[in-house]
């Protein structure tokens, strides 16, 4: 059965009306109370020398036995194998620490409100720790090789290349539609956002753009190591930015936002397409914990499985959303990730056009009665584009933002609501 978004006047109504609505049973909701379904047994790697990974580093997820918040392995691998360092890829800062964001370059003394700390909401019984261990010598069979070694360790429940995966979800026109459909005029009657609530946007950065700079702040890059989000050749994350928050020539869903890019990917002129590699994912999602992001959009699709990506979103204690993906595909007999994922805080978006049906063209939207939540407007959609240019174009990509928009609009006005309640009240209140 199909299901389409329908935001959030009523929704939004009765938030403001009955304002304990949903904090009526938040101690059995909050994720600090909340099991996550993570496997503890030992999943073991199928990595190949053929396939694209890093030559030089190794992924591994750790169970309670072994790993901690935090907790320091400096020695504790090298009986095994030989390693140069280890980096933790879920550090999560003290929680007496204030991280303060700022407007980017554009308007850098404006610093913004961030929310509810998200770290005090993280549950230490489920969390489990993933560590980058980085090898001395550069070779593929000797990643493979320490794979096998470490998958032999008590403690270690899995081992990973880090693996060069995944793709931007939309690929490619009036699109009035789906406001209408989603009943978004009416949500702006109520709010049209605030700049207090942060939306990270894991994609390929995001360009300076007329229609988005008054709502962009810094973020990071986690390909180069810096705060440069604003150069990359594609586009992707400019146009999914665009959709949750833009305001101008064309319109975003939440209109008074605070977007922060966080750049995972780098355009590839051997695949002449942008790629990323897992552990930049992984990060990101811990840089949205430390920051206190409490939702972040991820557009990407296409993704083999990796048992160290699903733990890093059940990490998360904020609202992940991400794309079905792009290949008319059933997911529930043919699994495409993230958006296959069993996680308890995320949703996973399917695309309609403007008759509020399955898109089934031209790179047609992936479906599954059990995995996919809901489908949100995604055909020819208006988008901003690099250097103030604007396009159209079709995707996963592009429905995902608007249910990160209707989530944003939804923090605005409360923002003591934790992420599995906005995931409850946006599928509570969908077309069947």
């Amino acid at each position: 059965m199909k299901k389409t978004i329908r935001v959030i006047c009523v929704m939004l109504c009765m938030l403001l009306v009955l304002p304990t609505f949903v904090t009526l049973s938040a101690t059995n909701i909050v994720i600090e109370n909340t099991e996550v379904n993570l496997k503890e047994q030992k999943i073991y790697s199928n990595a190949t020398i053929e396939q694209d990974f890093a030559d030089d580093r190794v992924i591994v997820v750790l169970d309670n036995k072994l790993g901690g918040i935090n907790k320091v392995h400096s020695n504790t691998f090298e009986k095994e194998i030989s390693i140069e360092s280890v980096v933790d890829l879920t550090r999560i800062n003290s929680k007496e620490s204030t991280i303060q964001m700022q407007k980017s370059t554009f308007q850098e003394n404006q610093s913004i409100y961030q929310g509810s700390n998200l770290i005090s909401q993280i549950n230490s019984n489920t969390y489990r720790q993933i560590l980058q261990i980085n090898l001395p010598t550069k070779s593929k069979q000797n990643v493979i090789d320490a794979i096998k070694k470490l998958e032999k360790m008590d403690g270690v429940v899995y081992a990973c290349p880090d693996y060069i995966d995944g793709k931007p979800a939309s690929i490619t026109s009036d699109d009035e539609w789906r406001f209408d459909i989603i009943s978004a005029y009416s949500a702006w009657n109520i709010t049209t956002g605030s700049s207090s609530v942060c939306v990270g946007v894991m994609d390929t950065g995001i360009t300076s753009h007329v229609d988005l700079v008054s709502n962009l702040v810094s973020g990071w890059d986690f390909v180069h190591e810096n705060s440069i989000t604003n150069d990359a050749l594609d586009p992707h994350g400019t146009m999914v930015a665009g959709i949750i928050g833009a305001q101008g020539n064309i319109k975003g869903i939440c209109w008074d936002i605070s977007i922060v890019p966080l750049q995972i990917s780098y355009y590839d002129e051997w695949y002449e397409e942008s790629v990323c590699y897992i552990s930049d994912v992984i990060e990101a999602l811990t840089y949205a914990t430390n920051n206190n992001i409490p939702i972040v959009n991820h557009s990407w699709s296409d993704y083999e499985y990796n048992y160290a990506f699903e733990v890093a979103i059940s990490n998360y204690p904020g609202l992940y959303i991400c794309a079905a993906g792009n290949d008319g595909r059933d997911i529930d007999q043919s699994p495409d990730y993230p958006s296959s994922f069993k996680c308890e805080n995320m949703i996973s978006v399917s695309n309609t056009n403007s008759y509020d049906e399955l898109h089934t063209g031209s790179v047609p939207s992936n479906y599954g009665a059990n995995t996919v939540h809901l489908a949100a407007p995604g055909t020819g959609i208006i988008c901003c584009y690099s250097e103030n240019l604007y396009g159209s174009a079709t995707g996963t990509s592009l429905a995902a933002p608007h249910v990160t928009g209707v989530a944003a609009l939804i923090k605005s006005i409360r923002p003591d609501l934790s992420a599995k309640e906005i995931k409850a009240l946006i599928l509570d209140n969908v077309d069947p």
